[in-house]
């Protein structure tokens, strides 16, 4: 294989802005340097470039930040270059690593990397200059490209009895490398220190990969043992009958043993494991004491054994290694192993991994409950379904039933909370509190820790989580009446410790809303799960606890107006409509009227009918605003802003919210109105403006630990959005900064698929500022391969005179430009044109835009007479409601003077 690259340069994408710092300094001093630029980095999208990069490079450089641990793009990397160095005894040579998170080596893996040196971040120029010259100097002792770098080659251990293969097994990076470091500790005694045989202890519950986990470190270290990998299983087997069941194990391994004895095939055994072996023990019972577990440890310090079982083994007897379930690339690659889905099926496979708690076996029993659902159900609506129908899970299911099957008392109890709660981490408080109510005078503490041995449950921080099909196998199991009188204490306590604060309680308030209905219980867990969502910017899950409060209070329209404001700003406009409907029919008061009304008009400019949202407006401004709190006239000066946006009298609209934003409000009252003026900065073009507004608001509230914030999210979207959007008067963003805004934004719209659903009015609208930034990219084979066919779908749900509509249209022509089919173009821009006019104006930002494009295509088309008129005419329009500093007045400008250009330079544009 050539040697192509002196450095793979390994990272994750959070550390991105840094790593590029350091691959333009290793560059500039003479290094050829793989870097996978795009950074896309999902749960299966190790593709061949990246293969290829590995196998024709000499060195990998990882900088190796807390994220960079937990990618598992970034492991794979690590791991095949380190096999690789590891078969040739050049790890310290091939494997360079800086540290980021320095006094900090925790993270840093496999033993044999936190053993050797690494460098140290840079904190200025020089400090760069030293470590790219460093790394220059270790490259200079390397001459060839990583020796026999194989992503396939297999080690098959000896077995009594031949098992399923691990066909699939997918990632467990650091589950593999803390396997390795516990069977080799005591080879680095500057790390840790080791005294006895090398013994890993894995455990874990039923069907979470345990075996699959060591059958792969096999595989990839087999190497490392000469002696052979040899494999037993103590399956079914009870205490009495484990030495007899060991025995007829390894005699079943070698047909030659004349002595079948135990004393005397232990005795074979020792004489023949003269090399390192790998000696692996499956199937433990979990009540056996240190003594004969002892006895299942070959002697011999050339002997590294595995014993793996349900139960976590005795401490001190052996190195534990707890498998968990598979985080989210890591399920979502298993997933799609078997089951392949699309991009924008993402977050719905996320969230059935999320909800199945990681475990591999339900995973691929829902991939196989997937199958054969095309063209008949989106995966998004099943995930439900998937994660708790027996059908898909009874076989999963029947072994984790039989772990929990017997248990009563307190355990039960803490099983019963977890079936009423939320799938999310139980807070310790809460279950101590609960105990101390249905199991007075039980240690809290003891018996989480007797259930974590188990594997029943695993600590999380100050909580306890307590698995997907464990809680689903108990919801079969636990009596309803018990379950009732938990939920009945679980509630009382719930708001009890609310008032103190403790985290972790929103997500259960909700739970228990299906088990105390009708109690004295329902509407202060409303209240608080509520006011918590409604102060985090999640209108989607206010909205029907607003509902519940409705219906308590019927004759209180507060609740219902609250609900009909939280659907619209989720983008339910159907569901607000029919809200304001109700209102209308209810006696109101002038104030509640006013408010009745706003969101009225809201609805209206959301559905493209910014004509008679206008109409509406100027009637709520003329009434007695005054009479609202500075909150609700903030909401509704904002609202209207956005309107005047919507109608194309952008300069209005930007003096407007330059107004508004200037009030002595607190910044976080007035963050949906620097939302608008961000807009409109950048639309006007002043995209520097635009950005610095936006990161304002990001920061805002990560500095308040609510990225989800809706606000929030709608600053990320337009900050990356601003990111392509460009100016001659202003600087270009750098191609890399462009492709990492595109990524960003891709998520947020599979995110927003996944929350809102394909068709909702903020999904659509994100779809369209997504492909606005592919043409910025010049991506217009993607565009047209995604979004061919959502004009159709935003006439369906929005209607043919929709702004957003007719801008995919546009785009869509434009995509069909920029690959230079202007026959496919002009019907499109042709399309959108009329309807913009009729619809828009002719000075509204979209229709200047394809009015300039038509004009482009006159002077194509040889009518250089009429393009020039087009392009006055967007000027004019522009020069109307814009002003001159933007791209639509700048392009018009220099089109005119290219209009008198010899027909011959047409071919150039």
């Amino acid at each position: 294989m050539d040697c192509r690259h002196d450095v793979f340069l390994s990272y994750s994408g959070a550390d991105r802005e840094r790593v590029l710092l350091l691959h333009r300094a290793l560059r500039v001093a003479g290094l050829e340097v793989f870097l996978d630029k795009r950074d896309i980095r999902r749960a299966h999208s190790i593709t061949t470039e990246i293969m290829d990069g590995l196998r024709t490079s000499k060195t990998l450089l990882a900088y190796f930040s807390n994220s960079f641990a937990h990618r598992s793009a970034c492991q794979f990397e690590l791991h095949h270059t380190y096999l690789s160095a590891l078969r040739a005894n050049e790890v310290e040579r091939r494997i360079l690593v800086i540290n980021p998170e320095d006094p900090a080596t925790g993270h840093l893996k496999p033993l044999h990397v936190r053993a050797h040196r690494y460098w140290n971040t840079w904190t200025s120029d020089r400090e760069l200059a030293e470590l790219v010259a460093q790394v220059k100097a270790a490259v200079g002792l390397v001459s060839t490209p990583f020796p026999g770098l194989d992503f396939t080659e297999p080690v098959t251990p000896r077995e009594s009895t031949p098992t399923v293969s691990t066909a699939n097994f997918v990632g467990r990076y650091d589950d593999r490398w803390r396997l390795h470091s516990a069977l080799h500790r005591g080879e680095e005694p500057l790390v840790e220190r080791a005294s006895g045989p090398p013994v890993a202890a894995v455990s874990g519950m039923t069907g979470m990969g345990k075996s699959a986990l060591v059958r792969s470190y096999g595989r990839d270290f087999g190497f490392l043992y000469p002696g052979g990998v040899y494999w037993v299983s103590l399956a079914g087997a009870g205490v009495d009958e484990v030495r007899y069941r060991h025995t007829s194990e390894l005699v079943a391994l070698d047909s030659s043993i004349v002595d079948q004895s135990r004393s005397g095939v232990l005795a074979w055994w020792r004489e023949r494991l003269v090399e390192p072996a790998l000696w692996v023990v499956d199937d433990v019972p979990g009540d056996l004491d240190e003594d004969l577990l002892a006895e299942l440890v070959l002697p011999g310090p050339r002997v590294h054994t595995v014993l793996i079982g349900r139960h976590e083994f005795p401490q001190g007897f052996a190195e534990q290694v707890r498998v968990l379930g598979l985080d989210a690339e890591e399920g979502q690659a298993l997933f799609a192993a078997y089951q392949p889905y699309a991009e924008e099926e993402t977050a719905a496979v996320a969230e059935l991994v999320a909800r199945l708690g990681g475990h591999p076996y339900a995973i691929l029993l829902a991939a196989q409950g997937a199958r054969g659902r095309e063209g008949l159900w989106e995966l998004r609506d099943r995930v439900g379904e998937l994660t708790s129908d027996a059908a898909v899970l009874d076989v999963a299911l029947h072994a984790v039933r039989q772990a929990i099957v017997g248990i009563e008392g307190p355990r039960r109890v803490v099983l019963a909370l977890a079936v009423i709660c939320a799938s999310t981490p139980l807070p310790a408080r809460l279950i101590d509190e609960v105990l101390a109510v249905l199991a007075p005078g039980v240690s809290t503490h003891a018996l989480l820790a007797e259930m974590n041995k188990a594997h029943l449950v695993e600590r999380a921080g100050a909580a306890w989580q307590v698995h997907h099909l464990v809680r689903t196998a108990a919801r079969h199991d636990t009596d309803p009446g018990a379950m009732l009188s938990t939920a009945a204490v679980a509630a009382h306590k719930l708001l009890q410790l609310a008032e103190d604060d403790v985290p972790g309680l929103i997500e259960h308030a909700v739970a228990l809303l299906d088990h105390i209905r009708g109690s004295a219980y329902a509407e202060p867990l409303n209240v608080l799960a509520v006011n918590h969502y409604e102060s985090h910017g999640a209108p989607a899950m206010a909205a029907p606890l607003h509902e519940n409060l409705a219906e308590l209070h019927s004759q209180d329209p507060r609740h219902l107006l609250r609900a009909a404001q939280a659907r619209r700003a989720a983008g339910q406009l159907d569901e607000a409509s029919a809200h304001v409907d109700r209102l209308d029919a209810m006696e109101l008061d002038p104030q509640t009227r006013l408010l009745v009304e706003s969101v009225r008009a809201q609805v209206l400019d959301d559905l493209g009918s910014h004509g008679a949202a206008e109409t509406c407006w100027r009637a709520i401004l003329a009434g007695e605003l005054h009479t609202l709190s500075v909150a609700e006239q903030v909401q509704i000066r904002t609202a209207r802003i956005h309107n005047v946006r919507m109608l194309g009298h952008l300069r209005q609209a930007r003096d407007l919210a330059r107004d508004l934003v200037a009030l002595p409000a607190p910044f976080e009252l007035l963050v949906p109105a620097h939302l608008e003026l961000a807009w409109l900065e950048a639309d006007i073009g002043d995209r520097a403006a635009a950005r610095d507004i936006a990161r304002r608001v990001v920061d805002f509230y990560r500095e308040r630990a609510m990225p989800e914030h809706q606000n929030a999210i709608d600053a990320a979207i337009l900050l990356h959005a601003a990111q392509l959007k460009i100016f001659i008067l202003q600087s270009i963003p750098d191609r890399d900064t462009q492709v990492a805004a595109e990524v960003e934004l891709r998520d947020q719209l599979a995110a927003a698929r996944h929350q809102y659903g394909p068709e909702n009015p903020r999904t659509l609208a994100l779809a369209v500022t997504h492909m606005e930034v592919l043409i910025a990219l010049g991506e217009s084979t993607v565009l047209l391969e995604r979004y061919t066919s959502l004009p159709a779908r935003l006439a369906r749900r929005l209607g043919a005179t929709h702004r957003l509509y007719l801008r995919s249209l546009f785009l869509i022509g434009q995509a069909h430009n920029q690959l230079g089919d202007r026959s496919a173009a002009g019907p499109h821009f042709t399309g959108a044109y009329g309807r913009q006019l009729a619809t828009l104006g002719p000075n509204h930002p979209f229709t200047l835009e394809t009015s300039y494009e038509l004009g482009m295509l006159e002077w194509h088309g040889g009518n250089a007479p009429r393009a020039r008129e087009i392009f006055r005419t967007v000027m004019a329009g522009a020069d109307r409601e814009i002003g001159r500093a933007n791209d639509i007045y700048g392009k018009a400008f220099f089109a005119i003077p290219l209009t008198f250009a010899p027909s011959g330079l047409l071919r150039f544009f």
